[in-house]
């Protein structure tokens, strides 16, 4: 995100999921880093736990996690969403990469769906 607000020559908002699982220290550097670099942080839920798609913990919870955020994400602006992966990502099953594809999010690496 540094070297998006670097690179655009603007400021642009970050959106940061809240969820129970992170830890707190965590998240505080997230804010930390946001206060830094002058960025208006956004704090949303995912809105992973009222669906029970997500809930019943199938193999691909992650697409029904990501497809919740990016929606999410979706409705409190009209820019465009990007996230961030790891390379070692397109050699495991990753369906939050198909989410984030179907919904145009612009991912540094591409969106790729392998099936076991």
């Amino acid at each position: 995100m540094t070297l998006a607000h670097i690179a655009a020559d603007y400021r642009c908002a970050d959106l940061s999921r809240a969820l129970a699982r992170r830890a707190a220290r965590a998240t505080e550097r997230v804010r930390a880093h946001a206060r830094r670099h002058g960025w208006a942080l956004t704090e949303i839920d995912a809105g992973k736990f009222p669906d029970p798609r997500y809930l019943r913990n199938p193999l691909n919870r992650c697409y029904f996690c990501k497809s919740n955020l990016y929606d999410r994400i979706a409705r409190l602006t009209d820019r465009s969403i990007a996230s961030g992966a790891n390379l070692d990502d397109l050699g495991d099953v990753r369906p939050g990469l198909l989410a984030a594809g179907e919904r145009q999010v612009i991912c540094n690496l591409p969106t790729r769906w392998k099936r076991r």
